[in-house]
């Protein structure tokens, strides 16, 4: 039960968090352009891909390891923030290069900027660290909202005043200030100033495949925006990011509530192997349940919905989003599925699945030569699905759980999701305008889909809402009262 409390609070949290950055994002695309848009994506690419190597991987190992003490967080703190001044003097030095590969002119300056980041998000590795660590996902939740909350008012006040892509640069960089300001009010933690390079010696040896993995997987995420940025026009990277953004928004609400949860509640109870096989197979039924269920939804509306939020100025990107969404549904369930994996302390298996899934998507970015983006879009779906088999073939490995069970769990929640788009799309026919084919479709999908849920007898996730989070929400609402009154 602690864990569905945890759950509820840290998704109650996220809705929260996402309706703030949902607003945020749709007020500050709705004033700027596609072309500042997509000159800020190669900035925040190029920095993001490299703030891997500020954390190298220990923040998982302080979340994964039985015991932590003051002495080695202090030497991981030390470590950090070392990298990040490298980083923040590495970057200040290359950006004249960066801003010639692109052609796009004060590049550079944005470049180096951005790469404050680098400090603030050292600084923040190790308090935040330990909030996964105790699954104190509430306090992240109030962090998040806060955070979001006040570097959104920030951007949207600077862009109203014509600071145009300054705007987007510094919501970043505010939102890092705020976010390792709270941790450390938070979590109340300070460095001892007592270093030991030799007491991470047992955590380096797990995290140093961690970020070998992340640095693949990195490079993989962020290459379509390197090689989109460099052939073609930057108003059309513009318009991907966009579309990226919204569905990177939409996915990550659900992906980063499993890494949160299941990650350390994997971690403690490594060691019981029918524990971790029959807590799997219960997640991957609400997961697979809900992810398949939203980006059926934004499969069949995502076109008119950039269009009534973002205007017409956007119509490309909504082409590109329902390419985008229609490889998504595997995130929250590859996230599960790697916890798993991560947490029994397999950082080596990590690494190969990683390498394999990657391996597999670079091929895909081949396709980008064609002159056009929609055939890399095309593969990626494809490149997804075999992600989700070779992440299932290595649960089967670690735990046990047959490679049939998996799929079947995660097809028959796919299937519906898929059947009940297809009334939503037969719907839109019906409709005289995006507003009108918006509403018709969503209502239809959402008549479909429950239509649906209730004739095939979804037994698990039926038990999900009627025995467990309705009841549990009822008393948590209750006891926030009671104690409000009190």
């Amino acid at each position: 039960m602690r864990n569905l409390d945890l759950a509820i609070w840290d998704l109650s949290g996220k809705i929260a968090n996402y309706v703030v950055v949902f607003f945020i994002a749709v007020v500050l695309t709705r004033i700027l352009t596609p072309v500042e848009f997509g000159a800020f994506a190669i900035v925040l690419a190029v920095v993001s891909l490299s703030m891997m190597f500020v954390d190298i991987g220990f923040k998982s190992s302080i979340i994964q390891a039985r015991e932590i003490s003051q002495i080695q967080l202090t030497t991981i703190f030390f470590i950090n923030l070392f990298l990040g001044i490298v980083l923040l003097g590495l970057f200040s030095a290359l950006a004249p290069q960066i801003e010639a590969f692109y052609g796009i002119d004060s590049l550079s300056f944005y470049v180096r900027v951005t790469a404050l980041l680098f400090i603030f998000n050292s600084l923040t590795l190790v308090p935040m660290g330990l909030l996964q660590r105790d699954m104190r996902l509430r306090a992240i939740s109030v962090i998040s909202f806060a955070s979001a909350a006040i570097s959104g008012a920030a951007a949207i006040a600077l862009a109203l005043s014509g600071w145009r892509i300054w705007a987007l640069i510094f919501q970043h960089i505010v939102s890092a200030v705020t976010t390792m300001s709270l941790v450390y009010v938070v979590t109340r933690w300070r460095p001892s100033f007592s270093i030991n390079f030799r007491s991470i010696s047992s955590l380096w040896n797990y995290s140093y495949k961690l970020l070998l993995a992340n640095l693949v997987g990195n490079v993989s995420n962020r290459l379509d925006v390197f090689v989109i940025g460099k052939i073609f026009p930057i108003t059309l990277l513009g318009h991907y990011n966009r579309a990226h953004s919204l569905d990177a928004q939409s996915r990550t609400f659900f992906t980063s509530t499993i890494s949160a949860l299941a990650f350390p509640f994997f971690s403690k109870i490594q060691d019981d192997n029918e524990r971790v096989r029959t807590f799997y197979l219960r997640y991957l039924h609400y997961v697979a349940f809900f992810s398949t269920a939203v980006c059926g939804a934004l499969l069949i509306v995502g076109d008119d919905l950039i269009l009534v939020l973002y205007t017409e100025k956007w119509a490309l990107a909504g082409s590109l989003f329902q390419y985008i969404v229609a490889s998504s549904f595997v995130y929250p369930i590859n996230s599960l599925m790697t916890s798993v994996v991560s947490a029994r302390g397999r950082s080596g298996m990590i690494l190969k699945m990683s390498l394999l899934k990657k391996s597999v998507t670079s091929l895909c970015f081949i396709a980008l030569f064609s002159g056009s983006v929609y055939p890399f879009l095309v593969s990626l779906i494809f490149a997804s699905v075999f992600s989700l088999g070779i992440n299932a073939t290595f649960v089967r490995k670690e735990i046990g759980t047959p490679l049939l069970s998996q799929f079947s769990i995660v097809f028959r929640y796919l299937v519906l999701a898929l059947a009940a788009a297809a009334g939503g799309h037969f719907a839109g026919y019906l409709a005289t305008g995006p507003y009108s084919e918006l509403v018709l479709q969503g209502l239809a999908y959402a008549s479909a889909f429950v239509l649906l849920f209730f004739a095939f007898r979804f037994t698990t996730i039926r038990e999900l809402f009627s025995e467990i989070i309705i009841p549990r929400t009822r008393e948590l609402i209750a006891q926030t009262f009671t104690t409000k009154a009190a």
